[in-house]
């Protein structure tokens, strides 16, 4: 049978009593749930600080020269706009605060590209970290994959890269590792890559799976994983695996608004199991979609992201079919769904929350299931 959790916060001030409100699945109140993932995480050892051996003349370089242009930066701006006299635009620009503002833009990238180089690869964190690995598979075509992280009070949507976003919730209970994109010059932020060439990837990944604590997969909207969910299936896995789902493809803020407290859904239901959700507006709202380079409808925009979530939960029956445990998952994609796992009976559960998860969502989300494949009828 499938079990769903739900872990959806309500609008203030209940969701200050959310921490006491029980797990129906579980029979545990939420804040015991996180409690007994956070101490068993405890017992899995401490977290390894580990120094890359990549470029490291490169990457510091890069990292020291962005925080030094950026500050030098910040000062000429500072320096041209207290001692300029005069109030045109143009001369303000051409002269000291023009380069600050200059500086700092290149600052900032290159600060970041030097943190990317000096990243330890999966080799490097594998040999200094004792504790079992938390193997990352996805599809290549996810590596920029976004959640929502922060919404404003006008409904202005802020993103962050979801294996950026779920790489610190992890790390508690061992280190990051994925296969490198062949061809990637310095790697993402997120999981420690290695790169492996065509006659070694499998072998790699093969070992890594035996090893690992947990297998995270992020199912993509090709069979691009088939490979993996058959050595899954053959390796009996299946209960390590924890699956996380993107949100809709390519959700940006003018696809929507985020409303908060009550609010009325894609379906027209009244909801106020969360303090967002994403608000398209009548089907005579039309919005710029730049991908097709033309205006839509707000409604067609959002029922095409359904059919590309739907899409992607075939994929992931079809792919998860042969792995014990996985095979009479519904046919639909639940509304809202955030992760799936195996509990401690070989059961599938799934994660569901908001319409559109965000960063915070996905952190509970992770922390039940951890409490879930390895607490309950445990701790």
């Amino acid at each position: 049978m499938v079990a769903v959790v739900n872990v959806s916060r309500r609008f203030w001030p209940l969701s200050w009593f959310d921490r006491w409100r029980q797990v129906p699945a579980y029979g545990t109140p939420r804040k015991a749930v996180r409690l007994a993932a956070k101490r068993y995480a405890e017992t899995l050892g401490e977290e390894v600080s580990v120094v890359s051996g990549r470029a490291p003349g490169q990457g510091r370089a890069m990292l020291y020269g962005g925080h030094a242009l950026g500050w030098a930066g910040l000062g000429s701006a500072a320096y041209g706009l207290l001692n300029t006299a005069n109030t045109d635009l143009v001369p303000l620009l051409l002269g000291p605060f023009g380069a600050g503002v200059v500086a700092q833009l290149i600052a900032g990238p290159l600060t970041r590209k030097g943190r990317r180089v000096l990243q330890p690869t999966a080799a490097e964190v594998l040999a200094a970290d004792p504790r079992r690995p938390v193997l990352f598979l996805r599809s290549f075509r996810d590596d920029d994959a976004e959640i929502v992280v922060s919404v404003d009070n006008k409904g202005a949507v802020g993103t962050e890269r979801l294996e950026e976003a779920i790489g610190p919730p992890f790390s508690p209970y061992g280190p990051l590792v994925a296969i490198g994109k062949p061809g990637e010059e310095v790697p993402h932020f997120g999981a420690a890559r290695s790169y492996f060439g065509d006659a070694d990837w499998k072998g790699a990944i093969a070992r890594w799976m035996d090893q690992a604590l947990l297998l995270l997969v992020v199912p993509g909207m090709t069979k691009g994983l088939g490979w993996e969910m058959e050595r899954i299936a053959e390796r009996r896995h299946g209960h390590k695996m924890l699956m996380l789902m993107p949100p809709p493809d390519g959700f940006l803020p003018w696809q929507g608004k985020v409303g908060l407290g009550w609010s009325l859904t894609t379906l027209g239901k009244l909801s106020m199991a969360s303090s967002y959700q994403w608000q398209p507006k009548s089907n005579w709202s039309w919005q710029w979609d730049p991908k097709a380079g033309k205006l839509r409808s707000t409604l067609a925009i959002a029922d095409e992201k359904e059919a590309l979530r739907q899409q992607r939960w075939a994929n992931v029956r079809d792919a998860f079919k042969a792995v014990p445990g996985f095979a009479d998952l519904p046919e639909k994609a639940p509304e809202g769904l955030i992760a799936m796992h195996l509990d401690t009976n070989g059961e599938p559960v799934l994660i569901t929350g908001p319409e559109v998860p965000r960063e915070a969502d996905y952190v509970r989300a992770i922390a039940f299931a951890i409490y879930g494949m390895k607490c309950h009828g445990k701790w």
